[in-house]
């Protein structure tokens, strides 16, 4: 069952909590249309730029007010709540919603871009983008909890308990802005995006479990709601326990197999406020870093090189900080010459033809090889390649 939040101005509200239940879920008084929409007990500021408002959130109390993002939707969006799409083998953390109605435009769950928008003035911020609010009193569906809207203990609307779940982040701030308690999750090389505050796997969305995280800006122990991993393939052997499967297979559900974590994609939240993740290309030669974010056509590509050896190329290959210092492995010989034989103009060895010579880089002629030595192969200040002996 849903809960709802009751803020601290309004003491005396069970007569008109009252007056609510005999009207039903009728239109109550619209909020300020000045601010913006958010739930929990912190303020918040705006999530990487400016995207037509702000998100507030009143301290030390549950109290939402509606604010103003743009959206280019038509349609109803019923508030199904809790589920995830999947986009390009991505999956994203919009709750489930169902585009269509005939009581739009104005009508609960419909879109909005400001509270004049609504035919009960308050719109609100969702994962699929600003709509117009459900009035309640204990019946949001599953994702949503009823909460006091504005100064008045009066009107209750239904708000997303995860607007922000999946999407790209940088800090915690990016994510709990929106969502009082939510954190910033490390999801490896993929990046990092926004959790949910969680108590049991029952007040996360599907496919996503309750598990106990580090707050990296206090040090404390959260729970928070991170993507499941799921089977890829795996050689689907019989099993109680890891070691019974082949190495880089676990045991799950009494068969061994490969588990992959999902990759995060791009709600229209996220993608409205185009927001941003640093991403990792690793393999055994180095990391290499870059970025990824919400766009239009979805998540983008990790901008990330691919890390290879060091060559002479002004270029930091392997991602090390440091450009141009040749690995270990490479090594090169240093020839000398007597100022004797044909001295034909040559460009490499296999231009000297006369037994004896070898191709003298000084000067490109043709002379006589006395013979060469083990050198450290080094890169010159223009990239070219040296043979220091």
């Amino acid at each position: 069952m849903t809960t709802r939040s009751r803020g601290p101005w309004g003491r005396a509200w069970l007569p008109l909590l009252a007056a609510l239940l005999l009207a039903g879920c009728g239109d109550g008084p619209p909020g300020d249309e000045g601010g913006s929409a958010g739930a929990g007990g912190t303020d918040s500021g705006e999530i990487n730029g400016d995207v037509g408002g702000e998100t507030d959130a009143s301290a030390g109390d549950d109290a939402v007010t509606a604010g103003d993002t743009e959206t280019g939707d038509t349609g109803s969006v019923a508030l199904d709540g809790g589920g995830t799409d999947s986009a390009g083998g991505d999956v994203g953390g919009d709750a489930g919603v169902d585009v269509g109605g005939d009581n739009c435009p104005g009508g609960e769950s419909c879109p909005c871009v400001e509270n004049k928008d609504c035919d009960n003035g308050i719109c609100l911020d969702t994962s699929k983008g600003k709509v117009c609010a459900k009035k309640c009193i204990d019946n949001c569906p599953t994702g949503f909890t009823c909460k006091s809207y504005g100064s008045s203990d009066a009107v209750f609307v239904c708000v997303e308990d995860h607007i922000s779940i999946c999407a790209p982040c940088e800090a915690n701030s990016d994510c709990n802005a929106i969502n009082a308690g939510t954190l910033c999750l490390d999801y490896g090389d993929a990046g990092k995006f926004c959790g949910g505050a969680c108590k049991a796997d029952a007040d996360c969305p599907a496919d996503y479990g309750c598990v106990d995280t580090p707050d990296k800006d206090t040090g404390a122990i959260v729970k928070q709601c991170r993507l499941k991993a799921v089977a890829k393939g795996g050689s689907g052997g019989a099993c109680s326990d890891d070691g019974q499967c082949p190495k880089g297979e676990v045991c799950n559900g009494g068969k061994c197999a490969v588990m992959e974590t999902p990759v995060c994609g791009c709600s229209k939240w996220a993608t409205v406020f185009a927001t941003t993740t640093t991403c990792k290309n690793t393999n055994d030669v180095g990391v290499c870093s870059g970025k990824r974010t919400c766009t239009d056509k979805g998540m983008s590509p990790c901008s990330a090189p691919t890390p290879v050896e060091e060559t002479c190329n002004a270029v930091d290959d392997d991602c090390d900080g440091a450009t141009d210092v040749l690995p270990a492995a490479v090594t090169c010989t240093v020839a000398t010459y007597i100022d004797e034989g044909t001295k034909t103009k040559c460009g490499s060895d296999a231009d000297c033809t006369s037994q004896g010579e070898g191709c003298d880089p000084v000067d490109g002629l043709c002379k006589t090889l006395v013979g060469a030595c083990p050198g450290k192969a080094t890169c010159g200040a223009k990239g070219e390649l040296l043979c220091v002996d």
